[in-house]
């Protein structure tokens, strides 16, 4: 590098230890200022779907070719003819390319590592910057004690005392998490699937994350499902088909060849405008059946008049299309979510989850807008497991730049991030937080447009604005919500036998189910 640079940063730095708080502070950005002479931005073509080929590299003003030596989510290392070069994430286009901070460092020249080591810790990589002070004091004995100095001026504010509200939220999930221990059951139907299942399992230690690169939306809602126990005491009603997507769900007249037991009160409305859920709902539906074990899932359900029939798509009036899921199965069955196949019951928010002070001990869903985020190739149709499929629209709409965001995608906070960093301040923000972090969501539904949508039982949007003082369409809760968004990273081995990434669980795993009632 640059003798003089180096000598100048040298002579910065012994000045810095003697002076008083204030002008140090002025020293010390010019000690950081002597870093960045050896730190320039480049863009780096070919590694931001963790690609391994050669590309080419602006160092120190003259383009060469490097190879991808490895990559992780805080840097990618590359070995070049001359030296090492170590490329720290500052932020990733929509595109192909990547803004990349480029520490060309000779790994010999002491000097050099010590003002790496210096820029990292001041932009908060302090796992380089610590590797940085580690092979500066290899390379020179005689620069320890310089080090050290270095380290205890550079290294990051401790962070600061969790809020009261953030004390209570911890202790409450701690309390929530030794209840879960003792708890001896749980109620099949509000809380589905075995224990092992997808939709059950948490995220685990040997996770793999990877930067997932959301956007703030322009909108936060929610995604309704319509939940129903039927009964052998209601009446039994036809199904008929809907023949429409848009307004004119209940006007088919074929019978689908079945029947279902609900209360004659029980309505869905129609799609159009006077829908308070949108224009076009999925309204994605499980009926639970009167063995209080097995359920009826599926999309697109309507019933608008008291007492009617009730009308679903036409393709429900073949058998394999209707059949009945166990509530003690792994939950991969039934389907319900249009588009991924995934099922509607399976990481559905439930009546009570976002209203009470208990957390919610499942993987949710999220709706993306998928012409944005998910990608689509021949090789990568859409969808990874656990998903089955994406939207039959997917080859001409899905324009996401990452293979690795698709319907079935699992998505999880890290497990450093604190909701003091993110800005979550509300009870429902922090409860989220505590699901993406110890469970995770999965994509399964696309948005349509610029919004994240929750996957909620109907009326929990009601439930939550009487709870919380505000609703789910509000600033407040859009704000948290795209604040958690913006956070979310890849879960990228998550696999059959590695659900969750693997490896030891964060949170205790799903009682066992108790017996269901017959009703």
């Amino acid at each position: 590098m640059h003798a003089d640079t180096m000598k100048s940063a040298g002579r910065v730095f012994a000045v810095l230890l003697t002076l008083s708080a204030s002008a140090r502070a002025l020293e010390k950005d010019a000690v950081l200022e002597a870093a960045r002479q050896i730190v320039r931005i480049s863009t780096i073509s070919g590694v931001a779907s963790g690609r391994h080929e050669d590309v080419s590299v602006r160092l120190m003003g003259r383009t060469q070719k490097a190879k991808v030596e490895r990559a992780t989510d805080e840097a990618v290392v590359f070995a070049s003819p001359r030296a090492t070069v170590a490329m720290a994430w500052d932020e990733m286009d929509a595109g192909t390319a990547c803004n990349l901070g480029v520490a060309y460092v000779p790994r010999d020249d002491g000097d050099a590592q010590m003002l790496l080591g210096a820029y990292c810790l001041a932009n908060g990589l302090e796992r380089k910057g610590d590797e940085a002070f580690a092979r500066a004091a290899q390379s020179n004995g005689s620069l320890v004690e310089q080090v050290r100095r270095y380290r205890s001026a550079f290294a990051p504010p401790p962070p600061p005392k969790p809020s009261a509200i953030e004390r209570e939220t911890v202790e409450r999930d701690r309390a929530a998490a030794r209840r879960a221990r003792t708890m001896k059951t749980r109620d099949p139907w509000l809380w589905p699937f075995s224990a092992d299942s997808i939709w059950n399992t948490p995220i685990g230690s040997g996770a793999v994350y990877k930067p997932a690169n959301l956007g703030a939306a322009r909108h936060v809602g929610c995604d309704i499902q319509i939940l129903v126990r039927t009964s052998n005491e209601y009446p039994e009603r036809e199904v008929y088909d809907s023949p429409t997507w848009g307004p004119g769900r209940a006007t088919g007249t074929q019978k689908l060849g079945f029947t279902l037991r609900v209360p004659d009160d029980w309505t869905v409305p129609d799609a159009g405008k006077g829908n308070p859920y949108g224009l076009t709902p999925n309204f994605n539906f499980a009926f639970l059946m009167p063995d209080g074990m097995n359920i009826l899932t599926g999309c697109k359900v309507c019933r608008p008049t008291p007492g009617s029939p009730i009308y679903m798509p036409k393709w429900m009036a073949i058998k394999g299309n209707r059949r009945v899921v166990s509530l003690t199965s792994d939950g991969m069955q039934g389907g319900g979510q249009g588009a991924s196949g995934m099922s509607s019951l399976g990481g559905t928010i439930r009546l009570g989850e976002l209203a009470s002070d208990r957390p919610i001990r499942h993987v949710i869903k999220i709706n993306p807008w998928a012409a944005k985020y998910c990608y689509y190739s021949e090789e990568v149709p859409g969808w990874r497991w656990p998903a089955r499929r994406a939207d039959s629209y997917a080859a001409g709409k899905y324009r996401g730049p990452d293979p690795a965001l698709v319907m079935g995608t699992l998505l999880a906070l890290k497990p450093e991030a604190t909701p003091r960093q993110l800005g979550i301040r509300t009870a429902p923000g922090l409860k989220l937080f505590f699901t993406l972090q110890n469970y995770g969501a999965y994509f399964t539904e696309d948005a349509a447009w610029d919004t994240w949508d929750l996957i909620v039982e109907r009326d929990a949007e009601k439930e939550f604005e009487r709870a919380h003082g505000f609703s789910m369409k509000s600033a407040r809760w859009r704000d948290e919500v795209n604040g958690l968004m913006q956070a979310l990273y890849i879960v990228d081995n998550n696999a059959p036998g590695r659900i969750g990434g693997g490896g030891r669980p964060r949170q205790p795993l799903a009682p066992p189910l108790r017996p269901a009632a017959v009703r």
